[in-house]
Order: structure tokens, then C-alpha cells, then sequence
């Protein structure tokens, strides 16, 4: 009789020792999923963040090409300007020249 109570303890012990390693089992899987969903969640986010940086960079070459074009335009539309003030100088300046012989001879 003495045996019995032993093997009742032995079961309840390896009954207990099962269900805390299933509820540790559970748990480890579940931190194992979670932990796997974080990885590949930061792993997106790194690739985000590397083709944000590249449009971003590529966003920042294309305004200083822009700008680049910009000043060379208003560089060219200032000489083109200048020509065409000394044009109208010029134009000016025969224009008096030539007033000024017409009524000179009168």
C-alpha cells in the first residue's frame, strides 16, 4: 500500500512537469513569432528608410541642377539684357547724331 501513493505523486508530478512545459512551450512560440514579426518588420523599415534617403538625396541633386539652370538662365538673360541696353544706347546716340545734323544744316 505504501507503493501507491508514490505513483499517484510521480503522476501528479510528471502531469504538472507536462503542463508547464506546454505553457512554456506556448510562450516560447509565441515570443519566437513575435520576435520573428519584429525582425521582419524592422527589416522593411531599414529598406524604407534606405530608398527614402536615396529619393531624398536624388530629390536634393535634382534642386541643385535646378538651381544650377536657374542661374545660368538669369546670367544669360542679364547679358542678353545688357547687349540690348547698349543697342538702345547706341541707337539713341545715332538717333541724336542724326537729329542733331538735320537741323544743324537748317
Amino acid at each position: 500500500m505504501t507503493s501507491t501513493p508514490e505513483i499517484y505523486d510521480l503522476t501528479t508530478l510528471f502531469g504538472f512537469i507536462t503542463i508547464l512545459s506546454g505553457i512554456v512551450g506556448f510562450f516560447l512560440r509565441v515570443l519566437h513569432k513575435d520576435l520573428k514579426d519584429v525582425i521582419e518588420q524592422t527589416g522593411k523599415l531599414k529598406g524604407k528608410t534606405s530608398t527614402m534617403e536615396k529619393d531624398m538625396e536624388a530629390n536634393r541633386n535634382i534642386s541643385e541642377m535646378q538651381l544650377s539652370v536657374i542661374s545660368e538662365s538669369l546670367r544669360d538673360i542679364k547679358e542678353d539684357f545688357k547687349k540690348v541696353l547698349d543697342k538702345v544706347q547706341t541707337t539713341d546716340e545715332i538717333i541724336i547724331k542724326i537729329h542733331s545734323q538735320l537741323f544743324k544744316n537748317k
